[in-house]
C-alpha cells in the first residue's frame, strides 16, 4: 500500500493520539507548517524529516515509505496511550503513586 506522504504523516499523527498543536510542540516545527505538510507537500527539508519522524517514533525510511509500517493502535491501545498522556502532566509524586498502584494489579 503506497500512501503519499502527507497523508502517511497525518495518519501517523492521528495513530499516535496528536492533535497539530501537540504535533508541532513535539517536533519544534510551527503548527502551520504542520498542516502545510499534511495538505499539500512537497518537499520537507531533511532536518524536519528527522523531527518528524523522531516525534511520531518511526524511522525515517518509515515515515518515508521505504519501510512497511503499522499505522494502527487498537481502541484499547488508543485510550491507555491517552490515560498515560495525562498521567505524564502529573507530578512525579502523583505518577509514582499511580504507578505503584498499577505495579499492585499486575502482580
Amino acid at each position: 500500500m503506497n500512501i503519499p506522504l502527507q497523508k502517511r504523516i497525518k495518519k501517523l499523527r492521528k495513530s499516535r493520539g496528536l492533535n497539530q498543536v501537540e504535533f508541532s510542540e513535539k517536533t519544534g516545527i510551527s503548527q502551520r507548517m504542520i498542516a502545510y505538510y499534511e495538505k499539500e507537500v512537497h518537499q520537507i527539508p531533511s532536518d524536519n524529516i528527522i523531527k518528524l519522524s523522531k516525534a511520531l517514533k518511526v524511522t525515517t525510511d518509515e515515515l518515508l515509505g521505504l519501510k512497511i509500517i503499522n499505522f494502527e493502535m487498537t481502541k484499547d491501545e488508543t485510550k491507555v496511550y491517552k490515560k498515560v498522556k495525562k498521567i505524564l502532566k502529573l507530578t512525579k509524586v502523583e505518577q509514582q503513586i499511580i504507578f505503584n498502584m498499577i505495579n499492585g494489579f499486575l502482580k
